[in-house]
């Protein structure tokens, strides 16, 4: 079982969850409900804390780091968007690929008036009007499936169990350890394989719904988190993709 913040497609996120009790330093699974609306949340100021332990080669920043932040509405926004966003060239792909299977499936059908659907469909016609509203429905809701999603995790944030939550983050030479009330997470940095730049945040995903979303108000400045992410960047693994969105 894959631990960590994620969502749950389909009937999954209909169920009520729960956070483990702790039990020593094993980790828990954190499985959110985005449905609903939640409560609107103040988020006060944080507080940041850098330790100095020595370099990283070819970094230049600590050997570990710690900061802390409260899990905010934008915070699961920007984790649920990032994680699923997919390159635009297969965004594309994908709506190109499924325009062409329906056109496929239209030539082998037959019309009414002896032709072809697809022959029917390319004349128009008042008739084939909620078709083409039906097809371009499924293209936008594939180009844009990622902004769906943050919707989603916005409406379904004040059923989260970390909502408005202290997390504290401690980012090692080995390994990143969450804590935060009732829950307790550690991953190692091998188990990371998507960083993914934002204008607001520095989303570390470990799992294709799941990750760890790190704000730039977590640090006091711009050379805090400037130091952070090249802490980051030096312990990612090899296989791992670098993306900026």
């Amino acid at each position: 079982m894959r631990h960590g913040l994620r969502e749950l497609p389909g009937h999954a996120r209909r169920r009520r969850h729960r956070v483990l009790p702790g039990r020593g330093n094993r980790p828990h699974a954190l499985r959110s409900s985005p449905s609903g609306f939640g409560r609107r949340l103040r988020v006060p100021p944080v507080r940041f804390h850098l330790s100095r332990s020595g370099p990283i080669p070819d970094a230049g920043c600590s050997m570990s780091q710690t900061f802390e932040f409260r899990m905010a509405r934008t915070d699961w926004v920007a984790l649920s968007t990032a994680v699923a966003r997919r390159p635009l060239a297969f965004r594309i792909a994908t709506v190109v690929a499924m325009a062409s299977l329906v056109a496929m499936v239209l030539a082998f059908l037959s019309a009414p008036d002896g032709g072809t659907l697809l022959a029917s469909a390319l004349a128009g016609g008042a008739d084939w009007y909620p078709f083409y509203g039906i097809i371009a429905l499924f293209a936008v809701a594939l180009l844009f499936r990622h902004r769906l999603i943050g919707f989603n995790a916005a409406a379904g944030f004040a059923r989260l169990p970390l909502a408005d939550k202290l997390l504290v983050v401690d980012a090692e030479e080995t390994d990143v350890h969450v804590v935060a009330p009732d829950f307790d997470w550690r991953f190692p940095w091998a188990a990371v394989f998507r960083l993914i730049e934002t204008p607001t945040h520095l989303v570390i995903a470990t799992g294709g719904r799941e990750g760890l979303p790190v704000p730039r108000r977590a640090f006091a400045d711009a050379a805090a988190f400037e130091a952070f992410r090249a802490f980051v960047v030096a312990h990612l693994p090899e296989e791992a993709s670098h993306e900026r969105s």
